[in-house]
């Protein structure tokens, strides 16, 4: 089962949208992890800043589709501008279960070494090598995948409905 979710800072309007295959509750434990722990992502540095009573979380679609809900995150990401500092913390355009967790991770010399190493003497031939940017290429732009008119549908209307929800809150933030 896979969600996707948004948080809503109450105090400045900015938001984040995610995407999880636990609940939202065990996730948002994991940000707040993260964010104690130091990361130095925009929506866990806000997270450090910003007291718990600040946000409000809600659920924007479920379902058992990842790619569905890849798809509905990056719609969310991309119809409320989420990547522009001024208005949301997502810092990738979402869709990646993770690759956007590595944002600010240093690797130490210690384990840039052991990779150089074990990829010492590693011959790829041309066939592997244009198989391995072929595969690279169909993941990067989703090609050959054709969403059902039923998906179409349900991903328009959990991006409206966040999108509604966003504007709402934006008002109000402006409004005070």
């Amino acid at each position: 089962m896979y969600t996707v979710y948004f948080a809503l800072n109450k105090t400045n309007g900015k938001a984040y949208a995610g995407m999880t295959n636990r609940t939202v509750r065990q996730r948002f434990w994991n940000h707040r992890r993260d964010a104690n722990a130091g990361s130095q992502t925009h929506f866990h540095r806000a997270l450090r800043k910003y007291d718990k009573a600040v946000w409000d979380v809600m659920v924007i679609w479920t379902g058992n589709s990842k790619e569905e809900a890849q798809q509905i995150e990056r719609d969310a990401i991309a119809g409320m501008r989420l990547q522009d500092d001024r208005v949301g913390y997502n810092m990738t355009e979402g869709g990646d279960t993770g690759i956007g967790a590595r944002i600010g991770h240093v690797t130490s010399e210690e384990t840039k070494q052991k990779i150089r190493l074990g990829n010492e003497g590693r011959v790829r031939t041309a066939e592997t090598r244009q198989r391995n940017a072929d595969a690279a290429r169909k993941t990067r732009n989703h090609l050959g995948h054709k969403h059902s008119e039923e998906s179409k549908a349900k991903i328009k209307a959990a991006t409206s409905m966040a999108v509604k929800a966003w504007w709402a809150a934006r008002k109000q933030v402006n409004n005070q």
